[in-house]
């Protein structure tokens, strides 16, 4: 099924979307400079729209975040576990699924993860605490080592789970390029 729309829509002078040296965004149409709304902007309000309207359950939804460790490391600690040796064990999963962090804990890019991802990857982690938690205590992690047993069903978590927005927008993990979603509609620039 296809389903196309074209709107019209008319703003009051207003600056709805800045470029990166904060002016207006803008195009040329007609032999005129036009407003330009960007397709992401777009998107983002629809995303935002779906969590503020409540139209979906929160975990039929994603997020976007770089703050996966600490998402992670809450819901563990809600299970009783030490912050510091959650931590430890989350960054020992996430960098074994070749998702790179920083020194604060933040994932190089933005991801487009599934609350439904997230609260299976902490049950896995809680399935599989002792393990990780020796591996981590022996410090067994071998960066050249591609195969790693107790990580195993990990990256299988990253399918994109129920999340209404995230089928309908697609994902792109340049890291892992098996766990990208293609998007079931495309949104264009309004002018």
């Amino acid at each position: 099924m296809i389903i196309e729309l074209h709107m019209l829509q008319n703003f009051a002078p207003s600056c709805l979307n800045r470029d990166d040296t904060n002016s207006p965004k803008e195009c040329e149409f007609g032999g005129y400079r036009r407003a330009r709304i960007s397709s992401q902007c777009i998107k983002r309000s629809i995303r935002k729209h779906f969590k503020s309207s409540s139209l979906l359950p929160m975990e039929n939804l994603a997020s976007r975040t770089q703050r996966l460790v600490d998402d992670l490391a809450q819901r563990l600690i809600k299970q009783g576990k030490p912050e510091e040796q959650a931590r430890q064990v989350i960054r020992r999963v996430i960098q074994g699924i070749n998702l790179g962090l920083d020194d604060k804990d933040k994932t190089q890019y933005l991801i487009f993860i599934g609350e439904e991802e997230i609260a299976r990857m902490a049950e896995l982690i809680m399935r599989q605490w002792d393990v990780l938690a020796s591996s981590v205590r022996e410090g067994k992690m071998d960066k050249k080592k591609k195969k790693d047993e107790s990580l195993k069903g990990f990256s299988d978590v990253l399918s994109g789970g129920k999340a209404a927005d995230l089928a309908l927008f697609g994902r792109m993990l340049a890291d892992l390029p098996d766990k990208n979603i293609d998007a079931a509609c495309q949104v264009a620039h309004a002018i």
